[in-house]
């Protein structure tokens, strides 16, 4: 009788292990992974939707459902490699609260989401677990051509605005590149930032394009 209670005790832990984690604020504590350590990654399957898509192509964007997000440098990695607070508050204006929205490279068919982080000068990319977002088609892309002072925004492949946008001092030294809108201001006059993620936008485009909206900036 010791024998199989020994054994069904083992069978219990073996069987709560091999869950994995579910992803939310408790992972970040304990640095959980999705997976057991022993299943390989090279098997799950990747779409991509992001920065890479073809022209006129749907990328989806991934807000965080949870007050911190665990971002990972890896899938399965066993701690997050940074955390990202929800909302986020503006430098100099706390008062100021925006949600943590970044836009998807590429996802996998085991629960992870690699996305593209607001960082720069050039942005980077990590991976955070599908349980902790809420992903979102979005239509809409927009390109700058700094040289020419214009911005073109396109709904898929069809042009709905084209405009000129105010080149600051300061935004002179954001590099080209692609990005996503992370804070988006209502201006009579579209103007860029010194931050390649913030833009003035006129009513009639600040009130349309989402959070997590690509920007292409040449």
């Amino acid at each position: 009788m010791r024998v199989v209670s020994i054994l069904t005790a083992l069978i219990l832990v073996l069987g709560c292990a091999a869950c994995g984690g579910g992803g939310g604020p408790s992972d970040l504590g304990i640095g959980g992974t999705t997976l057991p350590a022993s299943t390989p990654t090279s098997v799950a399957r990747t779409t991509t939707t992001g920065r890479g898509a073809a022209p006129g192509e749907v990328v989806q964007t991934a807000r965080a459902e949870f007050a911190r997000l665990a971002v990972y440098a890896q899938p399965n990695d066993p701690a997050p490699s940074r955390v990202l607070d929800n909302p986020w508050k503006v430098p100099g204006t706390p008062a100021v609260k925006i949600p943590q929205v970044l836009l998807v490279e590429s996802r996998r068919t085991d629960g992870w989401v690699q996305v593209l982080l607001p960082t720069s000068p050039r942005a980077q990319s990590g991976w955070v677990r599908a349980f902790d977002v809420r992903l979102t088609r979005v239509p809409y892309r927009i390109h700058i051509d700094r040289g020419q002072r214009r911005m073109t925004v396109l709904d898929r492949a069809r042009v709905i605005y084209r405009g000129p946008i105010a080149v600051t001092a300061a935004s002179r030294g954001v590099h080209p590149g692609h990005y996503y809108l992370r804070r988006v201001v209502s201006l009579p006059r579209s103007r860029m930032t010194a931050s390649p993620y913030v833009y003035g936008l006129v009513p009639q485009l600040s009130s349309r394009l989402p959070l997590g909206t690509p920007v292409d900036v040449a």
